[in-house]
């Protein structure tokens, strides 16, 4: 925050440590190595793929699979295909939050690999680590319905930011300011660390996922059968549900101006601070640019993709772009459409002029609403941030050296 309030002057004067347990936290997660090799991998391959669609060295593969039955009505054949890459969706959306929930929490059980058949059937079903009754209980039935069924990744989200959130109780001896749930300083500190990661976390691994299947569709676009279809709307749910959670969460953090009530009695006498602005997060000024970075680089794969799928199963020569095109083209095309280009043009395929004007506003939210105020925030931070950054720089060269020995 560049100027700090009375509020947060009055709040930070009460609490001038920090806590060498948030401390750890944070140097053990900015260390942690698994998901920057990750990203790195998926780079590599994808720069591969992409100097391979301009040189055309590799022969695509050609598989044959088998394909509905022929007797099936076309609506049923879209149903049972939209029904598949719904529950696809919702799968790949529940352990995508679910991953980055437990590498925040420093729990190594990512997998199947330790779970008994009853929890791998309950994983499959949701409902491991999220269920109705705390969906309902924190977002409503109307809301939770609404998110359940148009946008699971903003869905998973809430509730695994919500799960931690209230995984922190009141574990500090501090008799100071509190928030209505008991929560003081220290308490806020640890969830905006893990806010910060887990969100950081899953941005990350949504760029990676559809860089994979970037390559899983370009390496295997001739074949033949119903996995193209599931693919095809697949990509168009997966749009729906991260555009929706895209739009929504970025207007907010650029728009509502959240704020908290916190408490202290002393001598019978209540104190009250009263804080606009709240930030529930720890994301700084270059990672919530490096955020909308990483999710504009996203919206330009999903959408080459669906403009890659469109120009292929109707081609016509009125597209911009033709449908013998190599992957690079598309990829250039939705780029520019991004970055650059913010006017609609009517084209006689109803499909990509709807996937052309969402591209756009998407595009506005990320680069005129998100990154144009990111990058006029200031980045000043108060002296016990200073003092907390630097506990952590000592903890994290702490960690550098025993990971050496």
């Amino acid at each position: 925050m560049s100027v700090m309030s009375n509020g947060y002057s009055k709040l930070y004067k009460e609490t001038k440590d920090v806590s060498s347990e948030n401390v750890s936290i944070y140097a053990e997660l900015e260390t942690k190595k698994s998901i920057s090799i990750l990203k790195k991998i998926m780079i590599i391959l994808f720069l591969f793929m992409f100097f391979e669609s301009i040189s055309n060295f590799i022969m695509p593969l050609h598989f044959k699979l088998f394909s509905l039955p022929q007797s099936w009505n076309i609506d049923f054949k879209v149903w049972v295909l939209v029904s598949f890459s719904f529950v696809i969706n919702h799968l790949f959306s529940f352990y995508i939050h679910l991953v980055a929930y437990k590498m925040v929490k420093r729990d190594k059980n990512l997998g199947f690999k330790n779970l008994s058949l009853t929890d791998r059937l309950k994983l499959l079903c949701l409902i491991l680590d999220i269920n109705l009754i705390k969906m309902i209980k924190e977002l409503g039935i109307i809301k939770g319905t609404a998110y359940f069924l148009f946008s699971p990744d903003y869905l998973y989200a809430v509730l695994y930011k919500a799960k931690l959130k209230n995984g922190v109780g009141v574990t500090y001896n501090w008799t100071g300011f509190r928030d209505k749930n008991k929560r003081g300083v220290m308490e806020w500190d640890k969830i905006k660390i893990e806010r910060k990661f887990f969100v950081e976390y899953s941005n990350w691994l949504n760029v990676c996922f559809v860089i994979a299947v970037t390559i899983f569709i370009v390496g295997i676009w001739r074949f033949n059968g119903f996995l193209v279809d599931i693919l095809y709307y697949f990509l168009l749910l997966r749009l729906l549900s991260r555009g929706i959670e895209i739009v929504y969460a970025y207007y907010k953090d650029v728009v509502r101006v959240d704020s908290i009530i916190f408490k202290k009695y002393t001598k019978n006498k209540l104190e009250t601070i009263y804080i606009n602005s709240w930030k529930s997060s720890a994301i700084r000024k270059p990672a919530r640019i490096s955020l909308a970075c990483h999710t504009l680089f996203e919206m330009v794969l999903t959408f080459t993709l669906l403009y890659y799928f469109v120009a292929s199963i109707s081609p016509t020569e009125s597209l911009p772009v033709d449908s013998l095109s190599l992957y690079w083209e598309f990829f250039v095309y939705s780029l520019s459409i991004n970055i650059f280009n913010f006017s609609f043009t009517s084209y006689p395929y109803t499909m990509w002029s709807i996937l052309h004007v969402v591209q756009v506003f998407i595009g506005v939210v990320l680069i005129v609403l998100s990154l144009a105020r990111y990058l006029g925030l200031s980045d000043e931070i108060t002296e016990r941030d200073e003092e907390f950054f630097i506990k952590v720089e000592e903890k994290k060269e702490e960690i550098k050296l025993n990971i050496s020995e």
